[in-house]
C-alpha cells in the first residue's frame, strides 16, 4: 500500500520504461490489522459508486481540460459529483497537476479507450487514460494510466491490477507494435502514481 510513502519525484521506470520526472511510489502492503469492507457490504457499495462517479468526473474534466482548462474547471466546480464528496475537486486537481510535473500533459490523451479481446477473453476492456508521446499517429511510447479509488494497496490488490493492466498493455502493443508501453495506478485518495 501507499501508506507512509514519501513525496519524490523518480524517474518513472515501468517493465523497461523510464520517462518524465514523476512522483512514483512503490507498492507497498497494507497496514497490519486494516479490515477491507467485505464483498457485499452497505461500505464496499457506497466506494463503488464513489469511484464510478470519481472516475466520470475525471473523464469529463480530462476532455474539457484538454480543449480549455478553463471549462474544465468550471465544469468541476458545477458538478454534481463535487458536491456529493467535496474531496473530489482537489483530488481532480491533484491528478492534472501531476500529468502536468510529468510533462504528459501536452501529449494527446483519450479517456475510455477500448481496448479489444484483452486477456484472449473476446472482451472489450477501456483503459481509463491512455497517451501517446508525441503523438498518437507516431507514438515513440505509450503511456497507461489506471484510476483507483484508493490511498493504499494491499498485495492481493496490486496482484489484481497487475493482471488487469497486462491484458491492457498487451492489447496496446498489439495495436501498435514495436512501441514502448507502460503502465501505472494511479491512486486518487493518495493523489500518486504507482508502478504496476
Amino acid at each position: 500500500m501507499l501508506r507512509g510513502a514519501s513525496h519524490r519525484a523518480a524517474t518513472i521506470s515501468v517493465r523497461g520504461c523510464s520517462s518524465a520526472q514523476s512522483p512514483i511510489h512503490p507498492a507497498l502492503s497494507a497496514a497490519p490489522g486494516v479490515p477491507s469492507p467485505s464483498e457485499d457490504s452497505p461500505e464496499r457499495s457506497a466506494r463503488k459508486r464513489q469511484g464510478t462517479a470519481l472516475h466520470g468526473l475525471l473523464r469529463d474534466v480530462l476532455v474539457r481540460h484538454a480543449a480549455d482548462p478553463e471549462a474544465a474547471e468550471a465544469h468541476l466546480k458545477a458538478n454534481p459529483v463535487v458536491v456529493r464528496w467535496p474531496q473530489s475537486a482537489e483530488q481532480v486537481r491533484r491528478f492534472l497537476s501531476a500529468l502536468q510535473e510529468t510533462g504528459l500533459e501536452r501529449f494527446p490523451r483519450r479517456t475510455e479507450y477500448p481496448l479489444p479481446d484483452v486477456g484472449g477473453s473476446g472482451r472489450t476492456g477501456f483503459a481509463d487514460l491512455v497517451i501517446w508521446e508525441p503523438d498518437r499517429a507516431n507514438p515513440s511510447r505509450i503511456h497507461l494510466v489506471d484510476f483507483k479509488l484508493a490511498k493504499e494497496f494491499g498485495r492481493p490488490e496490486m496482484e489484481a491490477y497487475r493482471i488487469q493492466l497486462e491484458g491492457y498493455r498487451q492489447v496496446l502493443e498489439r495495436l501498435h507494435p514495436g512501441i514502448e508501453t507502460c503502465a501505472w495506478l494511479y491512486s486518487i485518495e493518495g493523489g500518486r502514481f504507482v508502478e504496476s
